[in-house]
């Protein structure tokens, strides 16, 4: 099984790549709130699974 942290990192290189394509694809401004949106759902997934692999690991304890 995976690392959470090579997790997390694979979790945001995704995001940041969507991000570009929105950045890149869509016009105007709705390509820029999307690539933010983008990177804010990514970083929200990667605070969620740290923060469940804690809760689990203090449960164990």
């Amino acid at each position: 099984m995976a690392s959470l942290p090579r997790v997390a990192l694979g979790v945001l290189a995704l995001a940041v790549i969507i991000a570009v394509v929105f950045w890149v694809t869509a016009t105007g401004s709705v390509g820029q709130d999307l690539s933010i949106a983008t990177l804010c759902v990514g970083f929200t997934i990667v605070i969620a699974a740290m923060s469940l692999r804690e809760l689990l690991k203090g449960g164990a304890e």
